[in-house]
């Protein structure tokens, strides 16, 4: 019942255990001041978008959510800017989460005809080893979080989930990417860490669908005119046990 307080002006938080903010947060409409650093958060709620008054807001970095610790002092129309960014990518969708779980395989739940429409998915920081073929199903996935796993492989299949934006591969033994990344026309947040022939350094794009793109046409030219070669290679190999 916190929406209650219709006078609030100012809310200390910081330092707390709080994982999540309720919804009706949206309701203190006299609300000036907000701090929630020092708070294992995991998620902030579309509502804050509400607090017209908001002049003061501090928060420190949510996965996903904020890329870095938010201290704003007397600014509103930077936290109208920041709660724009930040809820423009997040959206209002079905979202998934399972971050650090100990999860040895991509929950198969997530393919439930009630979460077919999930839009993120957060899997960062478990031992998932492959994802499923059908991860094509899920259509309006818009953001897609495997950072620290077990993934040696991408599927060929992810380049059909033309809704993508957001894709995080780092901290997983990858040793190749698939070229179907090429067909992600929305991708704007892309990591990864170095895949030996493929990646020559650790890549970290944020907000930059122009430089994701110059990325993939570098990397999948390269691998394409690789494979051109082994398998010209393996032709003219073939063409001389013929001849002997």
């Amino acid at each position: 019942n916190i929406g209650n307080l219709s006078q609030l002006v100012v809310l200390h938080l910081h330092h707390n255990n709080l994982r999540t903010i309720p919804d009706n947060i949206g309701n203190l409409s006299q609300l000036e001041y907000l701090s929630l650093y020092g708070n294992p958060l995991i998620d902030l709620p579309v509502s804050l978008r509400r607090l017209k008054n908001l002049e003061v807001f501090t928060c420190d970095v949510i996965d996903g959510i904020l890329e870095q610790d938010v201290r704003i002092w007397s600014n509103k129309t930077k936290i109208r800017k920041l709660f724009d960014k930040v809820f423009k990518r997040k959206g209002g969708g079905l979202r998934y989460f399972a971050k650090n779980c100990g999860l040895s395989k991509f929950p198969s739940e997530v393919f439930d005809e009630s979460r077919r429409n999930v839009e993120v998915i957060y899997l960062q920081g478990n031992n998932i080893s492959e994802i499923p073929e059908n991860i094509s199903c899920l259509r309006h996935l818009k953001e897609l979080w495997l950072s620290y796993n077990n993934l040696r492989t991408i599927p060929d299949n992810i380049g059909n989930l033309s809704q993508l934006e957001d894709l995080t591969l780092d901290g997983n033994p990858l040793i190749d990417l698939p070229v179907s990344l090429r067909r992600l026309k929305n991708l704007e947040y892309f990591t990864c860490d170095v895949i030996d022939g493929i990646l020559e350094q650790d890549v970290r794009i944020s907000d930059n669908k122009t430089e994701i793109r110059k990325l993939f046409d570098k990397v999948f030219k390269k691998k394409v005119n690789t494979n051109k070669q082994i398998n010209k290679q393996i032709q003219v190999n073939n063409k001389q046990k013929l001849s002997t």
